[in-house]
C-alpha cells in the first residue's frame, strides 16, 4: 500500500511510509526513487516497490545501520496522469504514429525524471516528516527502461544519490538513437536526429560524458541478451569507463549483468537480483 502526496504539484505513491509511522522506535530512514518505463506509468512498479519495501521485515533488529526504507514512484512527464499527448510517447516509425521527434522527446522524459528526483530529495523530508527529527540519511534511485536511463542520468548530475539500479536502461544515449536509427535504416540527420541536438545536448548533458559521480556510489546495471530494444551492447562504452575507474570492488560495489535470456521485460531473476543488492545497500557500509 502507498501513501499518496503531492510535491511540487507531482503526484507521488510513497511506499513503506504508515509501516514506518506504526514503528514502536524511530530509526534512520533511506529512500528509493522507482521511475517507470515509456509507454507505462508509476503503477506498473508497484511489484518492486512492494518488494523492496518488504525488506523492512528482513532487517537485522540490531544492525547499527539499520534503516527503514521508503520507495517513491511517479508518472514521468507526459504519461499516466501527467499525459498530454501520447503520440509523443511513441517511438520512430511506430505502427500508429511516425514520431519524427522521439529522440528529443525521450530525452526531456529522462532529463525531467533526473529534475524531478532532485527536487524531491530537496524537499521530501520535510514533507513526510515536518515536525519529527527523522533523519533521511540516504537517497537512491532504480528505474527501467526510460526510468533506467533517467536513473543513470539522475546519479551522474547529483551526488546525494549512493544507489542505482539500471534496470534494461542505457547510459549512453546517443548509442542507443543510432541504433534504433540503423535497425529502422533511418538517416542520422533531422528530422529524427539532428546533429545540433546530439552536439548541443546529448554531447554535453548525457550520463556518459558526466560519468564520475557513478564511479563512487553502489551501482547495479542489468541488461537482457535477447533485448532488441535497449541492447546490452550499446552500454559496453559506459561500462568500461565504470570497469577502469569506479572506486570499488566489482561484483560488491557495482556490477553489470546481461541475463541471457531476457528480453525487454521484467524477470524473477531480476526482481531477485534489485532486492539483493538494495538490501546490502540499507544496511551496510559498502564503500
Amino acid at each position: 500500500m502507498s501513501t499518496k502526496l503531492v510535491v511540487g504539484g507531482i503526484k507521488l505513491g510513497i511506499f513503506g511510509l504508515e509501516e514506518y509511522k506504526l514503528k514502536q522506535e524511530s530509526c534512520p530512514v533511506s529512500v528509493i526513487f522507482s521511475l517507470h518505463g515509456r509507454l507505462q506509468n508509476a503503477e506498473r512498479m508497484t511489484e518492486i516497490n512492494e518488494a523492496l519495501t518488504d525488506l523492512n521485515s528482513k532487517a537485522p533488529r540490531d544492525a547499527a545501520s539499520r534503516t527503514h526504507l521508503l520507495v517513491v514512484s511517479f508518472d514521468h512527464v507526459n504519461h499516466g496522469s501527467r499525459l498530454v499527448d501520447n503520440n509523443k510517447n511513441l517511438a520512430w516509425r511506430d505502427a500508429e504514429y511516425d514520431n519524427k521527434s522521439h529522440a528529443m522527446d525521450m530525452w526531456s522524459f529522462q532529463k525531467s525524471a533526473a529534475d524531478t528526483v532532485s527536487l524531491l530529495i530537496d524537499l521530501l523530508e520535510f514533507y513526510i516528516f515536518p515536525e519529527q527529527n527523522t533523519k533521511i540519511v540516504q537517497y537512491g534511485v532504480l528505474g527501467f527502461s526510460l526510468g533506467g536511463h533517467a536513473s543513470y542520468l539522475a546519479s551522474s548530475k547529483d551526488s546525494r544519490l549512493s544507489l542505482c539500479v539500471a534496470l534494461v536502461g542505457c547510459a549512453d544515449y546517443e548509442a542507443l538513437l543510432k541504433y534504433r536509427a540503423n535497425s529502422l535504416d533511418l538517416p542520422h540527420q533531422a528530422p529524427y536526429l539532428p546533429e545540433r541536438f546530439l552536439t548541443n545536448v546529448v554531447r554535453k548533458s548525457d550520463t556518459i560524458q558526466q560519468p564520475d559521480n557513478l564511479f563512487s556510489i553502489k551501482l547495479l546495471m542489468i541488461n537482457g541478451g535477447q533485448d532488441n530494444v535497449v541492447p546490452a551492447k550499446c552500454n559496453t562504452n559506459f561500462v568500461e569507463k565504470v570497469r577502469a575507474s569506479h572506486k570499488g570492488v566489482e561484483g560488491k560495489d557495482w556490477e553489470w549483468l546481461i541475463l541471457p535470456n531476457l528480453g525487454h521485460e521484467w524477470s524473477t531473476e531480476m526482481i531477485q537480483s534489485c532486492t539483493q543488492w538494495c538490501f546490502e545497500w540499507m544496511h551496510y557500509k559498502t564503500m
